[in-house]
């Protein structure tokens, strides 16, 4: 059965085109072009899925590992091949090829086909060496250790970063108060910059909230104080329209659009961290008490040492406007918007706040909050300046703003003898490994780290130790060789393995930059080590003496100060 295909490719070159053809069969083999003219795409083949039309870009070795990726998919998506002289499937590379004309409708396959195969760009083919992979995971880590003489309940914190995007939009910090420690993970989304606000000022609310409490701390006193400052900070960045422009709640739009150039730039850049968002989960541990504080998607998790394995315990839960509670919120603050509220964009898509994005809960992202009346005179200012990298446009069913908050939701756990650490990791760790998975993987790298004292390497093979969480987890899916010395890197390279193995991790980490966020988040770590009584976290060494290690430092003045 003919294979219909129709639409226009266009080659490296822009007088090259080649019009799609009817193919009979998948194995069909083509030359692009014969003319001597099209040299620059020598080397290369192109895959297109045959409905609708879509360019994936991939690196194969030889014709079995090409024909291994046909036989991966589905049975009833078929491709259309077309191949030049050599063993490379060239794919999207959307900067080097311009495919405005093809039709981009969402296709739930694509997705399956590019976990498929491996995309780099077009060219030269350099693998990853084993070397070149640990130091993309090994670049960022460190590990953060408690004041001296401090005998609390922290060992040490062990910290990585992965960076999918450029720059990474993920943050971290750890902080001593006067009351407890406090550390915190960060996710920014749209850019940098309200993840950077958070980073900077959030402990800072969170103490000054505390220290209004004196001695009257108690579980319920403390869980709102930290919602308190989770809100408290949201309000300050979504004010700062009015210190961008003192004027601003009496200025007409007009008026906004006659300021001078150079001031409208300067209200723009002290406008971005509202026009950008980020998500927090922060952990407040003073004694046995711990507190979690989270908005949005990234998660902590509790690791206990059980008679039959590791126990994980949820500590947050994902704020998305698909979680039943989140949306059952957003209805009832939204009367008789029920149907738009939150909705899908395609029936292939997933529910969204107001049809824009997933999270309901998240700092910034101001379009979802601010008044109505304040828009057109945010919309005048972008509009006005000759670039602007953030288009501001009020979305359809914006109607009762705001739609997202940052009121966090608070967990309260008593710590025991038995609970021996604690990961605090953005969504994109979560995006491979379930909760269950994530604890195993700590788990499995104490039990390495105690086997390997005895031992002069770090690599150690503990495939013969049995890896079961409580809910029945055999742990499978994790490595069998512990690489790092860092926990929170063994658990980003479990994370990029996928239960698939190190060449997964080699696939995953072959993506070039302009790539890499198609098929992974930003991945960031920390895990919080224990004083438990247990020898398991007591005894953690630090197997490389040279590896960056930090004290935890107490909160300054400036950092307890307002935004």
């Amino acid at each position: 059965m003919a294979t219909s295909v129709k639409g226009v490719f266009p080659s490296l070159g822009a007088s090259n085109r080649t019009i799609w053809k009817n193919c009979s069969s998948l194995s069909t083999l083509a030359p692009l072009s014969k003319s001597p003219s099209d040299a620059n795409i020598k080397k290369q083949f192109v895959i297109t899925n045959s409905h609708p039309f879509r360019l994936f870009t991939a690196k194969i070795s030889t014709f079995h590992d090409l024909f291994s990726i046909l036989s991966s998919h589905h049975a009833k998506h078929k491709y259309v091949f077309r191949a030049a002289t050599a063993l490379t499937i060239v794919t999207t590379a959307t900067s080097y090829y311009n495919y405005t004309r093809l039709p981009r409708t969402p296709q739930p396959a694509l997705t399956k086909y590019k976990k498929a195969i491996s995309l780099v760009s077009p060219g030269k083919t350099k693998f990853l060496s084993s070397n070149e992979i640990d130091q993309n995971i090994n670049e960022f880590e460190l590990y953060l250790l408690p004041p001296e003489n401090d005998n609390g309940r922290i060992v040490r914190v062990d910290v990585d970063l992965l960076a999918a995007n450029d720059p990474i939009e993920d943050k971290y910090a750890a902080s001593l108060s006067s009351d407890g420690y406090l550390f915190g993970v960060f996710d920014g989304h749209w850019d940098v910059h309200c993840a950077d606000i958070v980073k900077k000022y959030l402990f800072g609310y969170i103490a000054n909230e505390i220290q209004k409490l004196e001695k009257e701390k108690n579980k319920e006193k403390l869980s709102s104080a930290l919602t308190n400052a989770f809100v408290r900070l949201d309000n300050d960045i979504l004010n700062l329209p009015l210190r961008a422009l003192p004027n601003f709640e009496s200025i007409t739009p007009e008026e906004v659009t006659a300021l001078p150039e150079d001031l409208r730039k300067q209200a723009m850049d002290c406008l971005l961290p509202a026009l950008t968002g980020a998500c927090a989960v922060v952990a407040y541990i003073d004694g046995d008490d711990l507190y979690v504080a989270n908005a949005e998607k990234s998660r902590a998790v509790l690791g206990t040492r059980t008679k039959i394995g590791w126990k994980a315990k949820a500590l947050t839960q994902d704020h998305q406007s698909g979680n039943p509670s989140e949306l059952k919120r957003l209805k009832k603050e939204h009367p008789g918007e029920e149907a738009t509220v939150a909705y899908k964009k395609s029936s292939h898509g997933v529910l969204r706040v107001i049809g824009g994005m997933m999270p309901s809960r998240a700092f910034g992202d101001a379009k979802f909050k601010w008044k109505l009346d304040w828009h057109p005179k945010i919309d005048a200012l972008i509009s006005s300046l000759p670039i602007s990298k953030h288009v501001f446009k009020t979305l359809q069913y914006c109607l009762t703003p705001p739609y997202i908050t940052a009121a966090s939701d608070v967990t309260h756990h008593k710590l025991t003898q038995k609970d021996s650490f604690i990961v605090l990791a953005s969504d994109g760790i979560f995006d491979f490994l379930s909760n269950d998975e994530v604890i195993s993987a700590v788990g499995q790298y104490l039990e390495s780290n105690q086997k390997s004292q005895s031992s002069s390497g770090r690599k150690v093979d503990i495939g013969d130790i049995a890896h079961i969480s409580e809910s029945g987890d055999s742990g499978d899916r994790l490595l069998h060789v512990v690489h790092d010395n860092n926990a929170s890197s063994h658990l980003i390279r479990t994370a990029l393995a996928n239960g698939k193995g190190d060449e997964e991790v080699r696939r995953i980490l072959q993506f070039p930059a302009n790539m890499r966020r198609k098929m992974r988040d930003d991945m960031t770590v920390l895990i919080i080590f224990l004083n438990n009584g247990e020898n398991i976290c007591k005894s953690l060494k630090i197997q490389k003496p040279e590896l960056k290690k930090f004290r935890i430092e107490r909160l300054t003045e400036v950092e307890v100060s307002d935004l």
